[in-house]
């Protein structure tokens, strides 16, 4: 006497067992051998092994995917620091933009721009238009007529030469 384990609540029966004791359903011997095929069939094409591919594609695409961005961030940095505001050359450049936009002000005196040292989006770095012209574009905290702090987003174009020269700006406060 073997032990066979039922087709349809895989529970363990006797193999001569014509009826399953835990389910009640039928086992003649004819529907045995067709469930036996199936499982068989089913067996073979186990789709485990597809969702383990699947998971690798898809890990793969993201990794490719991260890589493709962190290419993006880099060379956008390099390109920065690659251009000529630079160094000494770009502290002034930013310097010469914000004394401009403190002309525009109606209290200079409380004017507070954005640390450019604490990490500020590429976008809003010196970028060079012509030889010797360069865009500042930044925001600035200061008091208006009324003595309320508000924030003002400008744009200066300041010309400049070379480290050693002096600068002129012509800045717009655009609220």
């Amino acid at each position: 006497m073997t032990i066979t384990k039922c087709p349809f609540c895989a529970e363990e029966i006797k193999d001569e067992a014509t009826k399953c004791k835990h389910c009640k359903s039928n086992l003649d011997i004819n529907a045995k051998s067709d469930i036996a095929s199936k499982e068989v069939k089913t067996n073979i094409a186990s789709p485990k092994k597809h969702s383990k591919a699947k998971s690798i594609v898809i890990g793969c695409l993201i990794i490719f995917a991260i890589i493709i961005i962190l290419n993006a961030i880099i060379s956008t940095l390099s390109s920065f620091s690659n251009s000529s505001a630079s160094g000494e050359f770009y502290d002034k450049l930013i310097s010469c933009a914000f004394e401009g936009v403190k002309e525009v002000l109606k209290a200079p005196a409380t004017a507070k721009f954005r640390d450019y040292d604490k990490g500020i989006p590429s976008s809003l770095f010196p970028k060079e238009v012509k030889d010797g012209e360069y865009v500042v574009s930044n925001y600035v905290d200061a008091e208006n007529s009324f003595g309320a702090m508000i924030r003002s987003n400008f744009t200066c174009t300041v010309y400049m030469e070379n480290s050693d020269s002096k600068c002129f700006s012509i800045c717009e406060i655009l609220d």
